[in-house]
């Protein structure tokens, strides 16, 4: 994964959530975007850089997490439940 880039953020009282996009390398696609999601709190952080390459499902996840105010620690577990669909 490379540098990752900010393409949405939006920030709460108590923690701002990010939408993010990196890069993967893929075996049969080669150099392809992936998109992510990241929380961070005064002291508590979490990111999954890779959930999905489709934008759109990765937004519509954003938007459910964002709205739902999901604490940084269940990140993953939402993230792994939203891939293993």
């Amino acid at each position: 994964m490379e540098n990752k880039k900010k393409l949405l953020e939006i920030s709460t009282e108590d923690y701002t959530y990010s939408m993010i996009e990196t890069t993967a390398d893929i075996q049969e696609a080669g150099r392809i975007p992936v998109y992510g999601i990241e929380i961070c709190g005064v002291n508590e952080k979490s990111c999954v850089e890779d959930i999905s390459c489709e934008l759109e499902e990765v937004k519509h996840l954003f938007a459910l997490i964002v709205e739902e105010k999901v604490f940084p620690e269940h990140l993953c577990d939402i993230a792994e439940d939203f891939i293993s669909r």
